[in-house]
């Protein structure tokens, strides 16, 4: 085989690679992708329908108990409506692809909603229609009990759905996890096997060419017994070939200059032109082996680019971990919301209205009395107050329901607009973020009575890349929620702090009391990939380290030992 041939079979052994590589990167994206669509598909469907069926069955409950109390037939038509709804969305529910038996579960609700919607109509009708009409208490206690099993019902199929969620979501992530790694791989093995060529082509090209010059130096010595062998039929072998025979005819000649000592001078010239010929040729196949090793070069630079864009796989695993931080947060606010509206005081309002109704003309003699005017107005002073907190707590909650929704969008945009600029800054408070992030936990916290004490610095509005500096902050926040695990003893306590660092640094602190960090993992803590946690992905601090440096800041951690607690430290310029 020519060496012209040997060397561009390596070229295109290298361009193979190349391509393979590009295409496993690509297979691999559209993969990530599919992962993608599929976390948005049955399962977050069906969990967004279940919660909009259970808010409208409570308040069909609601609406037939308005619609009695009140005698509006118009809360009854309401009612009916929302009966209709619901069973819409369950049937919805039951016509989508899920596992195990959901749809089925979702069917069964429906006909046994329906029953009760029925029951409720033939009950409720004529009391709205005749106020004076005696109900049937055995009925109505028993409507009331399956409004109260109802209730429970919807919301385990709310609950049970949203665990589906949270499953195909863990399952998302380890499979992006898996990708990436078959990527890392197949790049590995590619690389290597280019790479092992091109050295094995300029090896043997090397050590062939080296025999050569071997040779020559000794046949100038007059070392004319030395055999220059080469089997192969290119050119450095034809050369091989070219040089043993002008040993054998040197060497003739060396004998015939014995006899013929006058034709020795125009010999050697002769031989020395030829030889010199032969040199001007091997020193051009020198330079085209170097061209070639240059050419090599260049098509590795292009396998190390291709092996950076494959690594956009990396990037879309980073999306999905910080959306499951906040979307824990946003299923927290829910979860509250929910239980505040369950346990309303405005049922008592209702009850109240229906007491001084029922007492009719005779209500100016009930209330002439200023003991019983006295406990109704205080009654509903404290119906009012406790109505008007129920109202601030439930605000506050959509509140931080819209702004976790906001920081998701805002999440996602930031990774898409990642590649195009290295940052958005924009003016805010240094201890906002911390709040910001320490709400996000704030029902965690309380469920596992963690205790929050903080040390903030009074300092002004500061030039930052919030959504960055917010990110980080989370998943410091997180992690330390996991260090202090409800089943340790003792009491689980968290210290934060805001302070300058001099005069052009920021510096968060995060300290608690947890399980702390064992000290051959703290020089692996922020490392892609390690973990550990049993369910733990490796993702969060890889993530928060990479961004703390893109702002130009650090992030450290600092640990006595297991046990012992930690300390991370985060510093940003200003």
């Amino acid at each position: 085989m020519r060496i012209a041939t040997r060397m561009w079979l390596s070229i295109s052994i290298l361009l193979i690679g190349y391509f393979l590589t590009v295409a496993i990167g690509w297979w691999l994206s559209l993969s990530s992708e599919k992962l993608l669509d599929r976390v948005g598909g049955a399962d977050f469907t069906a969990s967004l329908l279940s919660q909009r069926a259970n808010a409208a069955f409570i308040h069909q409950a609601q609406s037939y108990q308005d619609a009695v109390l009140q005698g509006e037939a118009y809360e009854l038509t309401v009612a009916r409506t929302l009966a209709a709804d619901v069973a819409q969305l369950l049937g919805s529910i039951g016509a989508l692809e899920l596992r195990g038996d959901r749809a089925a579960q979702a069917l069964s609700l429906r006909d046994r909603h329906r029953a009760f919607a029925a029951e409720a109509d033939q009950l409720y009708a004529p009391m709205v229609k005749d106020a004076a009409a005696a109900p049937d208490l055995d009925r109505a206690n028993s409507l009331y009990a399956e409004t109260r099993a109802l209730k429970t019902a919807f919301t385990a199929l709310q609950e049970s759905l949203s665990d589906d969620l949270r499953t195909e979501l863990t399952s998302t992530i380890a499979t992006s996890a898996r990708h990436r790694r078959w990527m890392l791989a197949a790049f590995a093995v590619i690389a290597s096997f280019s790479v092992g060529m091109s050295v094995y082509v300029a090896a043997q090209l090397t050590r062939r060419l080296g025999a050569l010059v071997l040779a020559s130096d000794r046949l100038s010595r007059g070392e004319f017994e030395t055999v220059i062998s080469d089997r192969n039929r290119d050119e450095i072998g034809t050369l091989a070939s070219s040089f043993d025979a002008m040993r054998l005819a040197v060497r003739a000649r060396d004998l015939d200059l014995r006899s013929l000592n006058g034709s020795l001078e125009e010999s050697v010239k002769s031989r020395t032109l030829e030889l010199s010929l032969r040199n001007q040729d091997l020193t051009r196949e020198v330079h085209d082996r170097q061209r070639a090793e240059i050419e090599l070069g260049e098509t590795h630079k292009q396998l190390l680019e291709a092996s950076r864009q494959a690594g956009q796989a990396e990037v879309a695993t980073g999306v999905l971990h910080n959306v499951g931080n906040v979307l824990n947060s946003i299923n927290i606010s829910a979860t509250v919301v929910s239980d505040r509206v369950n346990g309303s005081k405005s049922s008592g309002l209702a009850k109240t209205v229906a007491m001084l109704e029922s007492q009719g003309d005779q209500l100016p003699a009930f209330l002439a009395t200023d003991e019983q005017r006295q406990r109704v107005l205080g009654y509903l002073r404290l119906l009012a107050r406790a109505l008007e907190d129920e109202r601030s707590d439930i605000l506050a909650e959509l509140q931080s329901l819209v702004k976790n929704v906001d920081h998701v969008k805002d999440v996602v945009s930031m990774q898409q607009a990642y590649a195009r600029s290295s940052g958005f800054t924009m003016l805010v408070r240094p201890q906002d973020l911390m709040e910001d992030a320490l709400r996000m936990q704030n029902a965690a916290f309380s469920r596992h009575g963690v205790s929050v004490d903080r040390d903030y610095e009074d300092l002004p509005q500061m030039s930052l890349d919030k959504h960055r500096t917010l990110q980080i902050l989370i998943n410091l926040v997180s992690n330390a929620k996991h260090a202090l695990d409800a089943e340790r003893p003792g009491v689980r306590k968290m210290w934060v702090s805001v302070r300058r660092g001099g005069p052009d640094r920021l510096v968060f602190s995060l300290r608690d009391n947890g399980d702390g960090i064992a000290a051959e993992n703290l020089q692996r803590i922020f490392s892609h990939g390690f973990t550990t946690r049993e369910k733990g992905h490796g993702f969060g601090l890889h993530s928060s380290a990479l961004a703390a440096q893109e702002m130009r800041g650090s992030l450290r951690a600092e640990s006595p030992g297991l046990g012992k607690g930690a300390t991370f430290t985060l510093q940003l310029p200003v």
